[in-house]
Order: C-alpha cells, then structure tokens, then sequence
C-alpha cells in the first residue's frame, strides 16, 4: 500500500528537481549552476528512494499475505476431519510386511512407515478418525475403507501373534 503522503512527498521533491534544473539553466555564476544541478540530483536521488520504497513495501504486504495464507492452509489441515493415528518412532522388532495387505505396495509401506505405521495391529486398531485423517493426508479418497485395510489388518494380525 503506497501512502498518500509519498505522492506528495514526490510531487514536492520533483518540483525542486526541476527548480534546480531551471536553476542551472539560467545560472549566471559557476555556484549557481553547480547549486542548480545538486539540487536537480538530490531531487532524482530522491524519488528513486521513494520509488524503491513502494516497492519493498508492496514485496513485504505479498510475503505477509503469502504468510498468512501459508498458516491458514496449516490451520486447515490441522483442523480437518480425522484424527492422525498413533505412530510409533520405531518399529517393536522387525516390522510386519504391510505389503501383505491388499492394496499396499512398497512405496505405499514407506509412506506408513514415515507416518510411524509399522505393524498389522496399528492398521487394525484405525478408528473411523484415524482413516478419514489418512484418506485426507494421503489423499487416498476412501481407499482404506474400499479395500478392506483394517480387516485385512486383522486377520495378519491375528496370524502373525498365533506365530510368535
């Protein structure tokens, strides 16, 4: 936003830019076209500040409305539907091999790993909450629930405690 005192700032500051310039123009004395041309500089240095000025004050508005929109879309997602499961910083022993589970492939069982999902009774523990918030964070539009993770997460689960 350019405040209306700069305008007039600037319209003031050209005129004795140009007073200088008529100045040294009809100057009769070397001091006189010497004072004449300073003050025409002055005025040109001048108007380039206010100039810069404007413009760093509208590069700084763009960052604080970036900002803002930046902490407004965090705030919406940290808001929105679901609950992120409980992870873990470690898996308990080797993880379990979330491929065996229909629709999971390796890049897929990073991704849960990166999230802290290394176990088959992690997946069988998701709450209605927990699956909306990784639908929505992964962007997988119902998958989860389309192909059966929690049951198919179960039913590992309980083959993987009858082996240990």
């Amino acid at each position: 936003m350019v405040v209306p005192g700069n305008y007039l700032l600037g319209i003031v500051i050209g005129v004795l830019g140009l007073l200088g310039l008529f100045l040294a123009a009809n100057a009769t004395s070397d001091g006189f076209y010497q004072a004449g041309l300073l003050l025409a500089l002055f005025a040109v240095i001048f108007i380039f500040y206010l100039i810069k000025r404007a413009y760093d004050q509208a590069e700084h508005a763009e960052a604080t409305a970036a900002q803002a929109e930046v902490e407004s879309t965090a705030a919406a997602l940290a808001a929105s539907e679901g609950e992120r499961p409980t992870g873990l910083e470690a898996p308990r022993g080797a993880p379990d091999n979330l491929k065996l589970i229909s629709g999971i492939g390796p890049k897929l069982e990073q991704t849960l790993h990166g999230l802290g999902i290394y176990h088959f009774d992690q997946i069988a523990a998701f709450t209605p909450e927990n699956v909306a918030w990784v639908d929505e964070h992964l962007n997988f539009k119902g998958r989860i629930k389309r192909e059966d993770w929690i049951n198919q997460a179960k039913n590992l689960a309980a083959g993987a405690a009858a082996r240990s």
